[in-house]
């Protein structure tokens, strides 16, 4: 039997000292008792007002660094911002091009708005766990949260969120290319000499909806087979399956 303060606090068994790698249920009650020393003498010098003072200070550093963090990140989003200016129309020709450059300007600014604000959340929310960890009395706090994201109930939904958020800005990226892509064409009259800019912006825009179309089918697709395969199930019967449509 462990005594705390006069107190039975539990048993040893042979069982538990088998589980220790014991044979000795004595031997495992001296390392135990020993251990419980050691971790309620820092338990009662973490409560202690200096400590709780220095923990203070440190917590106050971390959060004028998550601050610091923040603000850097936001003045390099405005700078990115400010550079994606569009372009003026000069000519017809051009007003296709100014089209897709203002597309491409579009999508990549919703992609790096996305981005920073995963980042922001990372920032804060990393900081505040961090924060919470130094003090004994809230220490529980991060534990706690990161035992309820273990549970399939909340793990399930988070990571949908992280996929299809990933899914997201994969997607918007592929627009920025396939906006490139047909400037370029538009650009170098690839699409046609002889003409019209009629046609020519007809035949850009078509081309840039159905390959935007494919880029958005294959990346939900392939988030959705991500997102399956982070819970653990098996994709051959759907890949096999998957492989059939594609055939007929």
């Amino acid at each position: 039997d462990i005594y705390v303060n006069g107190q039975r606090l539990l048993t040893i068994t042979d069982q538990d000292a088998q589980v220790q790698g014991d044979n000795d249920p004595q031997k495992t009650a001296r390392r135990l008792i020993q251990s419980l020393e050691q971790d309620l003498r820092r338990a009662k010098q973490e409560r202690q007002s200096p400590y709780l003072l220095r923990q203070g200070a440190v917590a106050a550093g971390v959060f004028f660094g998550v601050i610091i963090c923040s603000w850097s990140v936001r003045r390099w989003q405005k700078r990115l911002q400010s550079r994606t200016a569009p372009a003026a129309t000069k000519s017809p020709t051009d007003s296709v091009t100014t089209q897709l450059t203002q597309q491409q300007n579009q999508n990549l600014q919703e992609a790096r708005r996305r981005l920073f604000q995963a980042t922001q959340a990372l920032i804060w929310g990393g900081g505040t766990l961090i924060s919470l960890s130094l003090f004994p009395y809230t220490r529980i706090i991060p534990v706690w949260i990161l035992s309820v994201l273990k549970i399939p109930l909340f793990k399930v939904p988070l990571l949908f969120g992280i996929v299809a958020l990933g899914t997201y800005v994969a997607i918007r990226l592929s627009y920025v290319l396939i906006d490139r892509f047909t400037t370029v064409l538009a650009n170098n009259s690839l699409l046609g000499v002889q003409d019209s800019y009629v046609r020519l912006q007809l035949r850009v825009i078509t081309i840039s909806s159905v390959t935007k179309g494919i880029a958005t089918f294959s990346g939900i697709g392939i988030g959705t087979l991500l997102a399956l395969s982070t819970l653990g199930v098996n994709l051959a019967p759907l890949l096999a399956g998957a492989g059939l449509i594609g055939v007929g």
